[in-house]
């Protein structure tokens, strides 16, 4: 049975949870690279299945239902370096989608504090798997904004003709 503490930080990240995909949604409308907008409409899909394991964690504990901690089964989303193709896509635009995969990734990483942080704070072994899981989840998605937000840089940089000196 969870604490007080404990559903507190879950209610927290339910609506984390729900922002995060509300922005993967309204964002991949403004985004042009192709790769991007599918990536966030992906990454939506992914935040709303964790809007439901978090919503159903909730609801066991508040019928106090027996639980176990079952594992959402998380697609592959990493996009290789040679899927990209910027034909037709003014600088502008790449910039802006640049500056969307950069807050995603901040957000993704900020996630993934929070329930690393949230792991380590707990001695319930239960609730610090669920933690430990969440926070799996969130870095995959990180890791992969930063891959392709990397590839997308260097794409800007070549167009910009632009070599940065590290």
């Amino acid at each position: 049975m969870m604490g007080v503490e404990e559903l507190a930080v879950l209610k927290y990240a339910l609506a984390r949870e729900r922002e995060g995909v509300k922005f993967y949604r309204e964002r991949s409308k403004e985004i042009h690279v192709p790769e991007v907008k599918e990536l966030f409409l992906e990454l939506a899909e992914m935040e709303i299945d964790h809007v439901s394991f978090i919503s159903k964690m909730i609801e066991d504990e508040s019928r106090e239902d027996e639980k176990a901690i079952s594992h959402i089964e998380q697609k592959n989303i990493f996009y290789s370096r040679e899927s990209l193709e910027l034909r037709g896509i003014s600088v502008d635009s790449l910039a802006g989608d640049l500056s969307a995969l950069r807050i995603a990734y901040l957000i993704e990483k900020d996630f993934e504090d929070f329930y690393k942080q949230r792991a380590q704070e707990t001695s319930k072994k239960e609730i610090k798997d669920l933690f430990d899981m969440l926070s799996g989840w969130e870095e995959d998605h990180k890791t992969t904004l930063l891959g392709l937000y990397e590839s997308l840089m260097k794409e800007y940089w070549s167009a910009q003709r632009f070599e940065p000196l590290y």
